[in-house]
């Protein structure tokens, strides 16, 4: 069997008891060559195997009933498709013609029915046919608007007169209580599925439907393409059905659109921007215009074509632009706030990184009610905008309104910001609380590991050396591959940083050196293409190393480390280690080298934890030296970085300094 689609078929309706159907046949594949073009006929084990690949996809009975082995025996479809197939009559003549150039293209780039249909399929070649079955169960889950492909090359019948007899339909009725009923429904806004029932029962079973019926059942199942076709049909007429199928269409499309989980996806959402057959589908067409452009990022255009939409005054879709005009930071009154809608616009503000119009639409939704989700996105703005004890603020209140959205990064987070603020006790409870959720409700290993090497710095910032330890082996351990060739789940660079740092404060000073030389392996030679998350693990393991040489007070070791650092870490790591080893030659009493160090450190950085300490070290040199106005001059500098460390001892040296004068 070829897996190239040859045949569309559709369900236009079906009889009560489920025994005969009307089925729209096209044919959506075409060749070159003329003499291997696919073409339509009547005969009942064409018609099986259509059946059969429908029943293939929805693991339908006559699946289990018919091998794709029969449907290949020449001998079997000689009689075999009788106990399945009563009766096939040809409805209608083959219309359509073969399409070519950009048709044929534009057909090919969609070889699949998504949306329940093909592009301009009006113009396929097709045909109608009344397909009677033996039993209910060969049409199961078959039901009018359903849409589907087979590829089963066609069979040719023996003779001319073995071709089906065509009786035309006769002409389409006109409306029909089922028809009105159907209509009634829709403008009452009943339930979609009652609805749907409704226009499936208006669907004449031999004859062609009434327009509007098709109109309806095309919009309540969202088959754009089917439905495209009959609204030209109608627009091309003219009269006054054009825009009642306009505004049914609109009202019934809308309401799919907004039960969507992906509306900008769906294939509806291009047709009913395109209406305006009445006021109603005009007013939905700009609010939905305005929707495309907004997602496009083109928020200005969008302001300007919802300001029409709400200037119409057609509810519900004046009142929607109006929701997307305050979300984008419009001044509106909102007759009915639309939080969905203001949080979808949100979210696209979010990601386009226009963090304060998201941030006032986040707003606007939670002015009538605060979700986690909102709370949380909120906490994450605050965050990339450097306001901790805001976003610290906003992830309490997304712990507090947890429904299991996102509570373990929530906690993450707040353990990050409240770190951030100083507040090291809350970091810590923050950061236990997102490893007890990821643990307890049985999240991955990597997201375990991820959340107790966070528990592990949150620990080792507070001072807690000996549970931070315990916390970052935990996370070594969940980590690891449980089978040979299972492959790393997660990176351990950072936690082996971690916990280096944790044995160094232990005194297990072996130990740390060789964690941090295992991520200066992981990360592999320093060089100038090397990804950015990979250069700051190594940078962080060198400085650490540097900082045990340090401590030991091993100047040719340290000497070694930070000057890898100085040679080929960032400007503001670069001052760092130049920081570091000043402060080592100012242990060890090299004077010179001191100096020379702490005067690189004030020549290259404001920052103020550097400036106060090289200024007051430097000073005091400076001081001991005897050129006493240059030590005053430092003194006032690491005062004025009001640094709490240095600024009293600077205080008390100018002031000797001044008596000595």
């Amino acid at each position: 069997m070829s897996i190239t689609p040859l045949f569309g078929a559709r369900v236009l309706a079906m009889s009560p008891d489920r025994l005969t159907a009307r089925l729209r046949i096209f044919v959506v594949h075409y060749g070159s060559d003329p003499y291997e073009q696919v073409t339509l006929n009547g005969e009942h084990c064409e018609f099986l195997r259509h059946l059969w690949d429908f029943a293939m996809e929805v693991d339908g009975p006559l699946a289990t009933r018919v091998t794709m082995e029969q449907l290949y025996d020449e001998i079997w479809l000689d009689d075999g498709p009788a106990a399945f197939i009563e009766d096939v009559r040809q409805l209608t003549p083959v219309a359509g013609q073969p399409p070519t150039g950009a048709d044929l293209q534009r057909l090919h780039d969609h070889p699949d029915p998504y949306g329940g249909g093909w592009p301009g399929e009006d113009g396929l070649v097709r045909a109608d046919y009344l397909v009677r079955v033996t039993d209910p169960r060969w049409f199961d889950h078959l039901r009018p608007g359903v849409t589907w492909t087979s590829s089963w090359h066609p069979v040719w019948p023996e003779a001319p007169e073995d071709r089906p007899h065509i009786d035309l339909p006769d002409e389409a009725v006109g409306p029909t209580p089922e028809l009105r009923q159907a209509e009634r429904l829709a403008d009452q806004d009943a339930d979609l599925e009652e609805i749907r029932q409704a226009f499936e029962a208006a669907q004449p079973l031999d004859t062609s439907a009434p327009p509007l019926a098709e109109v309806g059942l095309y919009s309540v199942t969202g088959n754009s393409h089917a439905l495209a076709p009959v609204l030209e049909r109608l627009k091309a007429g003219g009269g006054e059905d054009y825009p009642r199928a306009c505004r049914l269409a609109t009202r019934l499309g809308s309401r799919v659109l907004m039960k969507s989980t992906r509306p900008l996806e769906h294939p509806l959402l291009e047709l009913l921007a395109g209406l305006d057959g009445d006021p109603e589908s005009a007013a939905n067409a700009l609010w939905l215009r305005g929707r495309l452009r907004f997602q496009k990022g083109a928020y200005d255009e969008a302001r300007d074509v919802w300001a029409q939409a709400a200037a119409t005054g057609v509810r519900p879709y004046a009142d929607w632009a109006a929701n997307g005009l305050a979300a984008g930071g419009g001044t509106t009154h909102l007759h009915d706030r639309d939080d969905r809608l203001i949080t979808e616009l949100a979210d696209e503000l979010f990601f386009a990184d226009r963090l304060e119009e998201a941030l006032h639409a986040y707003s606007l939704a939670a002015e009538t009610e605060m979700t986690e989700k909102v709370a949380h996105c909120i906490g994450d703005i605050h965050r990339k905008q450097g306001r901790p004890a805001e976003a610290a603020e906003a992830y309490e209140r997304a712990l507090e309104l947890s429904d299991g959205w996102n509570a373990t990064t929530a906690a993450f987070n707040l353990a990050a910001m409240r770190a951030k603020l100083g507040d090291h006790d809350g970091a810590v409870a923050a950061a236990r609380e997102a490893h007890r959720r990821c643990v307890t409700e049985g999240q991955s290993r990597e997201r375990r590991a991820k959340t107790a090497t966070h528990l592990g710095d949150m620990l080792r910032l507070r001072g807690d050396w000996a549970e931070a330890k315990a916390a970052y082996e935990e996370a070594i351990q969940t980590g690891q591959r449980k089978k040979r060739g299972e492959g790393q789940l997660w990176s351990a660079r950072w936690t082996y940083i971690g916990l280096g740092e944790v044995k160094a404060k232990l005194g297990e000073t072996d130990a740390a050196r060789e964690l941090l030389q295992r991520v200066l392996q992981q990360c592999g030679p320093v060089s100038i293409d090397m990804p950015e998350d990979r250069r700051k693990a190594w940078a962080a393991a060198t400085e650490r190393l540097g900082h045990i040489a340090k401590n030991q007070r091993d100047a040719p070791q340290a000497e070694s480390w930070y000057h890898q650092i100085i040679e080929h870490g960032t400007p503001r790591e670069a001052v760092w280690a130049t920081a570091h080893l000043a402060e080592l030659h100012y242990w060890l009493d090299h004077h010179d080298h001191a100096r020379t160090l702490y005067q690189r450190v004030l020549d290259r950085t404001k920052e103020a934890e550097l400036v106060a300490e090289a200024a007051f070290r430097l000073g005091e040199l400076t001081a001991q030296a005897g050129d006493h106005p240059r030590a005053m001059d430092l003194m006032e500098t690491a005062i004025a970085t009001a640094d709490p460390s240095f600024m009293p001892q600077a205080a008390d040296l100018l002031a000797r300094l001044r008596e000595r004068a």
